[in-house]
């Protein structure tokens, strides 16, 4: 016999999930599975008058293969992160990952958060672009069979509001940063070829 409690619990967590979901808070779908997977951030939201709702939510992972050695493609992206304006704080020679963990981004490539991220809307607009937002962006290079090398980018981001003491919000990725990435490594490998 189904336990009447946790019934009603699933029936009032239901609607509270679709509201966050509709508010931007984090119910993205997951990346592929032979992608390799971020740690993901465990969050219990509470809304008055139903239970609470336990979230998970990953941060996003692209990827994609070149045919050329890793060598090739690790020089330049150093030249791809300068050009997105985006600091490098992590280098890692031996794992070939390089990146930012996280810093405060107010633009990358002189685009607005909002371009990169789906934060939530609140009635000034998008929360990507008017909160503080800490973002990681790290790409690694795994060399393939045949001289192939698969470019990884993880991304995550957060957003909290600036005059307030609430926690942050986890922002989904639009998947717009990571192509990018992709497309800017792309052109610098033309550009040596050409």
């Amino acid at each position: 016999m189904a336990d009447p409690t946790a019934a009603r619990a699933r029936a009032l967590a239901t609607p509270a999930l679709m509201l966050l979901c509709s508010l931007g808070a984090g119910c993205g779908s997951s990346p592929s599975q032979d992608a390799p997977r971020a740690a993901p951030v465990r969050s219990v939201v509470r809304v008055a008058g139903s239970a609470p709702v336990e979230m998970h939510t990953e941060a996003s992972v692209a990827q994609r293969t070149f045919q050329v050695p890793a060598e090739e493609v690790w020089a330049l992206l150093p030249g791809v992160f300068e050009r997105l304006e985006i600091p490098v704080t992590t280098i890692d020679p031996a794992a070939r990952e390089l990146g930012n963990p996280g810093f405060l981004a107010r633009r990358v490539e002189g685009k607005r958060m909002n371009s990169y991220l789906d934060c939530g809307t609140m009635l000034g607009g998008a929360i990507a672009n008017s909160h503080d937002i800490t973002l990681s962006v790290i790409t690694r290079l795994t060399a393939q069979e045949g001289g192939a090398t698969s470019v990884t980018t993880v991304l995550d981001a957060t957003a909290r509001a600036q005059a307030t003491s609430g926690g942050p919000v986890h922002c989904q990725s639009r998947g717009v940063l990571e192509e990018r990435i992709g497309r800017l490594v792309a052109e610098a490998l033309a550009g040596i070829s050409g």
